[in-house]
């Protein structure tokens, strides 16, 4: 009796053995999975961030091209209303 029981232990401790290695393989392909999908996040990100700046840098411009409009109006208004220009007109 003593001796089956010492085969079950090793058969036991066997069948252990290998459903633990069997679970260190597959969390380390889970591991892996799961730094692909990092990188892959990663690159995403990075495009993004560049989208971004870009539509940053488009909005600068247009902003600034607004104000320039927006200037060059007030400026040619200023010049409409001035007296000199009603005393110009009438000779």
């Amino acid at each position: 009796m003593r001796k089956g029981l010492e085969q079950q232990l090793k058969e036991i401790q066997v069948r252990l053995d290998e459903a633990e290695a069997a679970a260190l393989k597959g969390g380390k392909k889970v591991i892996a999975k799961l730094e692909q999908r990092v990188r892959e996040l990663e690159t995403e990100l990075d495009g993004e961030q560049r989208r971004c700046q870009e539509a940053n840098k488009n909005m600068q411009k247009a902003d600034r091209r607004v104000r320039e409009l927006q200037f060059q109006t007030s400026a040619s208004a200023a010049v409409m209303r001035s007296p000199s220009r009603s005393r110009n007109t009438d000779f």
